[in-house]
């Protein structure tokens, strides 16, 4: 079932007959909330300028910006425009190439969803309180230096689990605690300017 239908699917291919524009690719992906949109052109003839459209559960098709185009050229142009869409959910855009004399044709449709940004986290370990091993999950914003450390309650460090560079996402390690002694410790995570600590109970 075409899961676009929910838009006015109307002109979204490019008139028939000769092309001023010979577009080659359109791709659209999702970079911490945004939406970056790519095409390329393999020539130009009088061409204006691409009309960005965004659709979105609405069913309306709405410009959001104007990237102005080459003019005449018989060599390859590679376009970029960026999207901060203030939705979380399925997003369509296409593009409406315009031409000088004021003629226009309309690109495919593509289609991304679009997700909260990652958040900087570092959530309570499970089990806690607990004996021997438990689990420490987070979650970094931007792919960066990652510094997590356990530390007792003198504020002396006890243990390093992650000390490097890693990617976005979500992670999870775990600490063997078979060698310490009852009590509470502390971990504390951080990366790109920022800190977070969290307290945990070993009992045994």
């Amino acid at each position: 079932e075409n899961d676009l239908n929910y838009c006015r699917l109307v002109d979204i291919e490019f008139l028939t007959g000769a092309t001023p524009v010979e577009l080659v690719s359109f791709t659209a992906r999702v970079i911490n909330g945004q939406v970056e949109l790519t095409w390329a052109t393999a020539s130009e003839t009088n061409n204006l300028g691409f009309s960005v459209e965004r659709c979105m559960v609405s069913g309306e098709w709405q410009e959001i910006g104007f990237v102005r185009g080459a003019g005449t050229t018989s060599a390859s142009r590679q376009y970029s425009y960026q999207d901060a869409p203030n939705f979380i959910g399925a997003v369509s855009y296409r593009l409406r190439q315009v031409d000088t004399d004021g003629a226009f044709s309309y690109s495919q449709v593509v289609k991304v969803a679009v997700q909260a940004p990652l958040q900087f986290v570092l959530a309570q370990n499970f089990p806690n309180p607990f004996n021997s091993v438990t689990i420490i999950r987070f979650q970094i914003s931007e792919t960066g230096y990652v510094s997590l450390k356990v530390y007792n309650i003198l504020g002396e460090e006890v243990a390093i689990l992650v000390d490097g560079i890693m990617e976005a996402g979500k992670r999870q390690v775990s600490w063997n605690a078979t060698q310490f002694a009852s009590g509470s410790y502390f971990y504390c995570m951080e990366s790109g300017g920022n800190m977070l600590k969290q307290r945990m109970t070993l009992l045994k």
